[in-house]
């Protein structure tokens, strides 16, 4: 792509919008139909009509013309949105995350399935697990068994709250005032 074809196609499309994303265009000294002149003076009124799109450069992007370090901040704007060294991505560091939000409810529950129908401690349940279950082959053994006692203990962490809570005064307020009884006392059974 020559140096000419690529002044005339915007590497941003759709960033900016009307005079914005509308090019100068001077005709160049000595070409039919242009003003004539010389190239000086094509160079002075394009960059006269440069200054003129200033001011909405500055409206595009919020910036008072009037504050003291508006240029300033005027050419960190362009930098960071135009120049890939001055953007800032943010990117997650280390392994990426193979234990999904939820899968120690389920490990749990297969777990304990387990358990009751084939009358196994939770070890010998984890391993049957691994090897049977599709779900769970991806795990190593050891693994397993940390995500199943790190699964049990917010789950009694979770349990001991909902019990506080229940217990809490401020519980058995809303519940009268509700009309509902949110524990076993306020039943009439």
């Amino acid at each position: 792509m020559s140096k000419t074809s690529r002044a005339n196609k915007s590497s941003f499309p759709g960033r900016y919008a009307g005079e914005l994303a509308t090019p100068i265009y001077e005709p160049v000294a000595g070409s039919v139909g242009g003003l004539g002149g010389s190239k000086a003076e094509a160079e002075r009124r394009a960059f006269e009509q440069r200054l003129l799109k200033m001011d909405q450069l500055f409206d595009w992007y919020s910036i008072n013309p009037g504050e003291p370090d508006a240029w300033m901040y005027l050419a960190v704007r362009l930098a960071s949105e135009h120049v890939p060294g001055m953007q800032v991505r943010h990117k997650r560091r280390g392994r990426k995350r193979t234990w999904k939000d939820g899968l120690g409810i389920e490990l749990i529950r297969d777990v304990d399935a387990l358990r009751q129908s084939k009358k196994m401690n939770y070890e010998q349940a984890i391993k049957e697990l691994q090897k049977n279950k599709d779900k769970w082959r991806t795990y190593t053994y050891s693994n397993l068994i940390t995500r199943d006692r790190e699964a049990r203990r917010v789950e009694q962490r979770r349990r001991r709250l909902a019990e506080q809570l229940m217990a809490s005064p401020l519980s058995q307020a809303m519940g009268s005032v509700f009309g509902a009884g949110l524990t076993d006392e306020n039943s009439s059974d």
